[in-house]
């Protein structure tokens, strides 16, 4: 079976979060841990919950 592995994170732990984001196409991973990510990678945002609750309420469709 193939998988995407990426090394993005400074924890490798979290490197597991980010390929399950990608493999389901998640548009945010929604961590209270955002040091260890980038802000961004292949098109998957990294949000506290707070930024994320912030986005949900600004836009009609933020998805």
């Amino acid at each position: 079976m193939d998988w995407i592995r990426v090394t993005v994170a400074r924890d490798p732990d979290d490197d597991r979060v980010m390929e399950c984001a990608l493999e389901a196409g998640a548009d945010f991973i929604v961590t209270g841990n955002i040091r260890d990510f980038p802000a961004q990678f292949h098109g998957v945002r990294v949000l506290t919950p707070r930024d994320f609750l912030f986005v949900l309420g600004s836009s009609p469709n933020p998805f």
